[in-house]
């Protein structure tokens, strides 16, 4: 996805701690970096509270926001034109909002 797109990741954690410890965990698996198909590190937000997500989201504009937490969702689905609720154990399936899906993946999602 990230060879074609620009993808941003937002973490919630608690402090600079936290961020570090994310950011070095993501950068071991290979997520992170400079390479093709590594997301840049600058593309990495945090955040500390699950509200603080919403307005990063609403300032990157993002074509598709996919996101774990049905708060955020519902905060976020007047403003952004796709937004992808994953939760396991759903089937991929409309919300009965129109710009939100549901799926128990992203590789559902995408038919992988």
């Amino acid at each position: 996805m990230s060879r074609v797109s620009d993808v941003y990741l937002i973490a919630h954690v608690e402090d600079d701690v936290g961020e570090a410890v994310v950011t070095g965990a993501l950068e071991a698996a290979g997520v992170l970096g400079k390479g093709p198909g590594q997301i840049k590190q600058h593309h990495l937000l945090c955040c500390s509270t699950l509200d603080g997500k919403v307005p990063i989201v609403r300032q990157l504009e993002p074509e598709l926001h996919v996101d774990g937490h049905s708060g955020s969702i519902d905060e976020l689905k007047r403003f952004l034109p796709h937004l992808l609720l994953v939760r396991e154990g759903h089937t991929s399936a409309a919300s009965g909002q129109t710009n939100v899906g549901i799926a128990a993946s992203l590789a559902s999602y995408f038919g992988l």
